[in-house]
């Protein structure tokens, strides 16, 4: 279901938008009337059944979010420095790998009372050395005396990690599930979301390495994850000039024979002027547009259904929508396209928007002048809005998704 893009016309997102605010305001009030019972329980053990009360009454929230996956959590010292000084706390709300759920989490913290000395986060928070040695203890119950660790760039713009442990006779599966532990504790659950690629093991006396110290790990990271974005053109993508951009043509196999495809997967031919946003895109790991743009764009595109167009006319179709589309959002300053395909069903145009919420309004009126099919939607590429779609009526269905 859909969050952010939520139409309130709609039958099933007003319903499913009223239970959330419903079972938010309740979670939220209970919290509120026990966070003083939470915060002794940290050091008075006994007193207060934590555990039960996150059950019973974030139990009816992960309900009424989704039924097909539960928000976890977790408590911890709080981080700012007032609230530090005062012994505060702090929650951490996650779906974990349900990265679709970040808009509807994101209103859910967004309505978090003002608490003193609690705060409330989203992604699990980078933890210092000491933090990563008891999280590899507890989860993995083993420790070490030692951590090389070593940062690479890898593939879709994603910073690979290599670890070694010298002194450790750990197997390899052994080995990986530390540095995992590692990872997610040093970097933290956004950044590794965001910026983590790979994540290996090698031996020490490799050639070829430079070791770090694993403390180490998360300035160097962040240092290359800035450097990658300073690489990255000083103006928004759909600004760049189309007849002198670097344009790339691509070829794809797609499944034939479906009855319907979700996202982009019966994409066949087309061209993008931001070749790495397109392999990224087509590779199945996370994708965020934060590792591609210094100007807060969203990388989406448009699907529309081209299943009543000659093969011979498709790229007229598209372009009769494309080039009005993207001199009305250019016009507007918050988006253009970037490229453009055509799959076995769909028509395909990609686009970088600034700003979803004023674009979507310029879209459908393009789409409605250009008479686009019923069955046109735009849709995102960012992992975290995968849920996320408008079309461009109306009564335009939802579109096609995984079964």
């Amino acid at each position: 279901m859909r969050w952010l893009l939520a139409d309130p016309q709609n039958p099933a997102d007003r319903e499913w938008q009223q239970q959330v605010v419903a079972a938010t305001d309740r979670w939220w009030q209970a919290f509120q009337a026990n966070a003083p019972a939470i915060s002794q329980s940290f050091s008075q053990r006994g007193k207060f059944d934590v555990v039960r009360f996150m059950d019973e009454n974030l139990g009816p929230l992960n309900a009424a979010v989704c039924w097909r996956a539960d928000l976890s959590w977790e408590f911890g010292p709080a981080r700012r420095a007032a609230n530090q000084q005062a012994s505060g706390s702090r929650l951490v709300l996650t779906p974990e790998s349900y990265h679709w759920l970040r808009p509807v989490l994101g209103y859910v913290l967004g309505r978090a009372p003002q608490i003193p000395n609690w705060e409330f986060y989203a992604h699990r928070l980078p933890e210092d050395a000491e933090h990563v040695r008891a999280a590899v203890q507890g989860r993995q119950g083993v420790s070490f005396q030692q951590a090389g660790i070593e940062a690479r760039v890898g593939r879709n713009r994603k910073i690979d990690l290599l670890y070694t442990f010298p002194q450790e006779k750990w197997d390899e599966d052994k080995a990986r599930q530390v540095a995992f532990v590692i990872t997610e504790t040093l970097m933290g659950e956004e950044m590794l979301d965001a910026w983590i690629g790979g994540v290996d093991v090698a031996d020490a006396r490799e050639p070829g390495h430079r070791w770090l110290p694993f403390e180490r790990g998360q300035a160097t990271v962040t240092a290359l994850a800035q450097s990658l974005l300073e690489q990255l053109p000083a103006q928004p993508w759909f600004r760049v000039d189309k007849q002198q951009a670097n344009w790339s043509n691509y070829k794809l196999e797609a499944e034939r024979g479906l009855q319907d495809y979700p996202q982009r997967s019966d994409l066949v031919v087309g061209s993008t002027c931001c070749t790495d946003v397109l392999e990224a895109a087509l590779s199945g790991t996370l994708f965020d547009s934060r590792c591609h743009s210094r100007h807060n764009e969203f990388f989406c595109y448009l699907k529309i259904d081209a299943t009543q167009v000659p093969n011979s006319a498709r790229v007229e179709q598209r372009a009769n929508i494309e080039d009005p589309l993207d001199e009305a959002l250019q016009r507007a300053g918050v988006g253009g396209s970037i490229g453009g395909g055509s799959g076995l069903l769909y028509s395909y145009i990609d686009l970088s928007l600034t700003n979803v919420n004023q674009a979507v309004p310029i879209i459908r009126q393009v789409l409605a002048q250009q008479r686009a099919p019923l069955r046109t939607w735009l849709l995102f590429l960012d992992s975290q809005f995968a849920h996320e779609w408008a079309g461009a009526y109306p009564q335009t269905p939802p579109p096609p998704v995984d079964p």
